[in-house]
């Protein structure tokens, strides 16, 4: 039986970094991509069983990509966990 494979998206390669380490130690695959683009493109060929995003990113941020995969009927059904730093409460809903 492989392990489950987490999706994390982060425009900081040393946040990615850090993520894949503490995911293989716990036992999971991990796969990665620096931008929302480039994730969607990838997740749409070989969806994982959930997806890891920064909030902040250049580019599509976390909750455009939250919603893409959402609106997406091969995608929609995955869990999103939102990694953010923000503390204010309008981040923190949305």
């Amino acid at each position: 039986m492989s392990p489950e494979r987490i999706f994390v998206i982060d425009d900081n390669p040393n946040d990615i970094l850090l993520m894949r380490r503490l995911l293989e130690r716990a036992g999971y695959s991990v796969d990665s991509a620096t931008s929302g683009e480039e994730a969607l493109i990838r997740l749409a060929a070989d969806p994982p069983h959930c997806v890891m995003v920064d909030f902040r990113m250049p580019g599509m941020d976390g909750y455009q990509v939250c919603r893409s995969i959402k609106l997406d009927a091969a995608l929609q059904n995955i869990p999103v966990l939102m990694l953010t730093g923000a503390d204010s409460t309008r981040n923190l809903v949305e």
